[in-house]
């Protein structure tokens, strides 16, 4: 039997370093291609103006559909708080229009 094909030495490479570890930057990966380094942190900063443009009205949800459909791979934290923000959003207009029409429904029972 070849020993490439041997299943206990797949995660090796030609000198016999471990596949599935980078020692350089110290993150392990699945073995099935290179070790990438972690998305860039986003600072404090950054957070704060974030949150303060998605409460502005109109422009806020722009910006958050942008962050959403972003493909920036150091963006990966603010894509995935931008859709989570557009699912509460969503979430609270739909619980907003049910109780006014609760509401509503209620008081034309009233009137009568």
């Amino acid at each position: 039997m070849d020993a490439n094909n041997n299943f206990a030495n797949q995660n090796f490479d030609s000198n016999g370093n471990y596949q599935g570890f980078d020692p350089n930057t110290g993150y392990q990966n699945n073995g099935y291609g290179p070790v990438s380094a972690p998305a860039s942190e986003i600072g404090v900063l950054e957070w704060f103006l974030t949150m303060l443009v998605s409460a502005i009205p109109t422009i806020g949800l722009i910006y958050l559909i942008v962050c959403a459909v972003s493909n920036n791979p150091n963006k990966i934290a603010k894509k995935n708080w931008a859709i989570a923000t557009l699912i509460w959003q969503i979430i609270s207009l739909i619980l907003i229009l049910l109780l006014y029409f609760i509401l509503f429904s209620a008081g034309v029972a009233l009137t009568r």
